[in-house]
């Protein structure tokens, strides 16, 4: 914000000319109007050149002046003080003192924010897949990453570490006047460091129990011609703590994650008032972060253990790139665009019914490719007017293989015979194909106008239109059959005198699924116009009190039913939100209060009910909830350095209406969603004395109790836990010793529990996933200027 107001009295009033010439220097990515994550473009965000990394040592006149934090995700530039959304912001200085290493830990750490070790998060009792915790939709949150929406294929691996990040924010909430697509619940903003002018390196190197490894190094600075670069790289590696019985395999669980990034900066001096920045990298895992331990149903299953009896094969890759163009157009006002393009791919080879049977194995692949556009107009303090006013589109592309070989099946899974299912059985192979589609455009405007002083009212508005197609493809490709020999077997002949000959011919041939092998398509275009409106009053100079309404959606789509491959249709569903809180910034900001209070009124939920013979599950609208909490954040610098903070938050999230045939989940809690969440913690360091450059961390995080399905039974539902993180060592002004140990209590906790019906290959029995146990390591980082 400081660097918009000094970049716009050195232009004054000229550059319009040179403003609309900035446009015509990326045709191509202008002419698609493409865009989405545009966080990295917010005009508010430090000046490409003038950002100066945070040093690693915290001396006292480092921290004698405490900068506004200004929120990037809102794109108005409002400080933290100022804002009106729920927002958590974790920095690169909060990063290395406490040790979070990754999005998943930012999250883990936020009121009314939770995250389990399969990296499903939710964020006020609202999963990302949805209020019942899957589905066939689009996530109901969404994550930037350098101005690149990051798909869901991209969330599932290592694209999101905080090695060498500037700034994360978790924002709660419906965020769809701004953010649009998938924002319906909130959005995950991260900006990486980005180049200077000054040269730097840091590195670090880190080793930990489970054969845990971490070698990273970034730096950069100028090349000339107002040139500037970053270059970034991180390798990470653990062997997991679970242990594969069946195989005798100790690190069934682990990870080789590798993480590249260079940005180029350029603020050329023939062009007052205009720079640009074009990031690219490449996000590589090889393995799975947590498998899930199948176990009998009657079974209370061991802690940190698999019974696969098939190796498994798994990996992501991700390529994000963004191009960000800004151009002042005088004091007040400036352009910019925003164009972000990634591609990413999933892996997984495993066995199909994760147990000792012999089942089969499955193959999933996923492909993700998303190219977005923003062009936006920013005004800033202009006659009490700050907005913007802007123009987005996106091509979003997604396909899946979902291939399934050699599966066990029973004849009564499939067919109406149940005198002789336990006797006839076939191998099985299957096919499924599909595709996901949309194309989506937007204009939005969102603006502060100051009455007076105090009073300041809010605005906004986006117009939405989505155009969705799916594809799907769905065949049983070999289903050989075969007599099994039980204990007690009736005789051959009167067993297969109750088998049609019609019924044998379909087993025989394959066709064990009536009306697969063709293809499945639809169109659909969906539209929403949402508004937000509030006001925001200055009780004092250190006091700000906010009250808004927002609306917003998800667009609709279709869910393949598996057993026939038909697609069946969704709408659209709707937020109305009500939300009311205070923002306190005592003694030159030291001490500080955020707290949000809200109520939402969700119609039209897109939930899972059971196909007409109840043999799957299909998203349909056939659900209406309530949401109300509240969020309380504070935060206390005690002297030059050191701190202590203290977050809470509740979350009611609950279902009014939600009926699947037999079922009846009306009044029971949101999948996922704890109602209690805090954490604690603080940092001190001795910068005097003869404890000088000591320094420590402690982070108490609490996660309540939360049902894995909206039926809430306790058999499925993962643990109420806290984790305790420490962190003790000694600091120069280039290099920082640091011990660690994480979970200190070892906690021995559950993420995630369901049950499973059994069929097509699949046993009854349960599903367990166990958290990360306790863990000590040492770390190294060192700084070169």
């Amino acid at each position: 914000m400081r660097d918009f107001e000094r970049r716009g009295k050195a232009l004054g009033g000229r550059g319009w000319a040179a403003g609309w010439a900035v446009l015509a220097m990326a045709p191509a990515s202008i002419s698609m109007a493409l865009a989405q994550g545009d966080e990295a473009a917010s005009y508010d965000a430090i000046a490409v050149g003038d950002q100066a990394p945070a040093p690693l040592p915290r001396r006292a006149d480092d921290l004698a002046e405490l900068e506004e934090v200004v929120v990037l995700g809102e794109k108005l530039g409002r400080t933290l003080a100022k804002t009106t959304s729920s927002v958590a912001i974790t920095n690169n200085r909060a990063a290395t003192d406490y040790g979070i290493d990754s999005v998943s830990e930012v999250i883990a750490r936020t009121a009314n924010a939770s995250i389990t070790n399969e990296g499903d998060f939710s964020l006020r009792g609202v999963s990302a897949g949805g209020a019942e915790g899957f589905g066939a939709g689009q996530p109901v949150i969404s994550t930037y990453l350098d101005g690149v929406a990051v798909d869901q294929v991209g969330q599932s691996g290592n694209l999101l570490d905080l090695f060498d990040v500037e700034q994360v924010e978790v924002l709660r909430g419906a965020q769809s006047t701004s953010q649009g697509r998938n924002a319906l619940a909130g959005a995950v903003v991260v900006n990486t460091r980005e180049p200077t002018q000054d040269w730097n390196l840091v590195t670090r190197m880190r080793l930990a129990e489970l054969n845990e490894r971490q070698y990273a190094a970034a730096g950069g600075g100028p090349i000339g011609g107002g040139l500037a670069f970053r270059l970034a790289a991180d390798y990470h590696a653990d062997d997991g703590f679970v242990r594969n019985v069946t195989l005798d395999d100790p690190d069934w669980n682990r990870t080789e994650d590798l993480l590249l990034r260079g940005k180029l900066a350029w603020r050329p001096s023939f062009a007052e008032g205009f720079d640009a920045l074009l990031t690219a990298g490449k996000s590589d895992r090889d393995g799975l972060t947590q498998p899930v331990n199948r176990i009998p149903d009657d079974a209370d299953g061991n802690s940190r253990t698999v019974a696969d009896n098939v190796p498994r094969d798994a990996g992501q890759t991700s390529v994000p790139i963004s191009l960000r163009l800004r151009q002042l157009l005088g004091e007040h006002v400036e352009l910019s665009s925003t164009t972000g393009l990634i591609r990413s791919r999933n892996h997984e080879f495993a066995d199909y019914d994760t147990s000792t049977a012999d089942n089969g194995s499955y193959q999933f692949d996923q492909n993700g490719r998303t190219l977005t556009q923003e062009l936006r107009l920013n005004v800033r303090d202009w006659n009490g007017l700050t907005g913007l006013v802007g123009l987005y589109a996106g091509r979003f592309r997604y396909d899946s293989s979902n291939q399934g070989r050699d599966l066990y099946v029973q004849l009564g899974e499939v067919l109406p015979v149940p005198a002789v299912g336990d006797l006839i059985a076939a191998r099985v192979d299957f096919d499924l194909d599909s595709k996901n589609d949309a194309d989506n455009v937007a204009v939005f405007t969102e603006f502060d106008y100051q009455f007076t002083e105090r009073l300041t009212s809010i605005g906004g508005l986006r117009y939405d239109r989505e155009h969705a197609e799916i594809y799907s493809n769905y065949q049983i490709t070999r289903a050989d059959g075969f007599v099994v020999a039980p204990e007690q077997a009736a005789p051959l002949d009167a067993l297969l005198a109750q088998i049609t000959v019609p019924a044998l011919f379909a087993f025989q041939t394959g066709g064990l699924t009536p009306g697969t092998g063709s293809g499945r398509q639809i169109k659909a275009s969906y539209d929403a116009l949402l508004p937000k409106i509030g006001l925001r009053y200055a009780l004092t100079p250190e006091v700000n009190l906010f009250l808004t309404y927002v609306e917003a959606y998800r667009a609709g789509g279709g869910d393949v039913d598996t057993q026939n491959g038909d697609i069946v249709q969704y709408d659209p569903e709707y937020t109305h939100t009500v939300e009311t809180g205070l923002r306190t910034a005592w003694f030159d900001r030291r001490l500080q209060t955020r707290g949000n209070v809200y109520y939402t009124k969700w119609t039209d939920q897109q939930v899972q009910v059971p196909n007409a013979d109840g043999s799957a599950l299909l998203t349909q609208n056939a659900a209406d909830s309530t949401l109300y909490g509240v969020e309380l954040e504070n935060s206390l610098r005690l002297g030059a350095a050191s701190s202590v903070y203290l977050n809470a938050g509740y979350a009611h999230a609950r279902f009014d209406r939600y009926e699947t045939g037999s079922n009846d989940y009306s009044g029971n809690r949101f999948a996922k969603a704890p109602e209690w969440t805090g954490s604690a913690g603080g940092v001190a360091r001795f910068v005097d004395g003869w404890l000088r450059g000591w320094f420590g961390s402690i982070a108490y995080t609490y996660t309540g109790t939360s049902y894995t399905t909206p039926a809430n039974t306790t058999r499925e539902r993962g643990d109420a836990h806290g984790l305790l993180d420490l962190r003790l060592g000694y600091e120069t002004s280039r290099v920082s010793i640091v011990a660690f140990g994480r979970n200190l209590l070892d906690d021995d906790y559950a993420t995630y529990r369901a049950s499973y019906v059994g069929g097509f290959g699949i046993e009854a029995g349960r599903a367990i996933a166990f958290g990360s146990p306790r863990v000590f390591g040492v770390q190294v980082d060192m700084s070169f200027e």
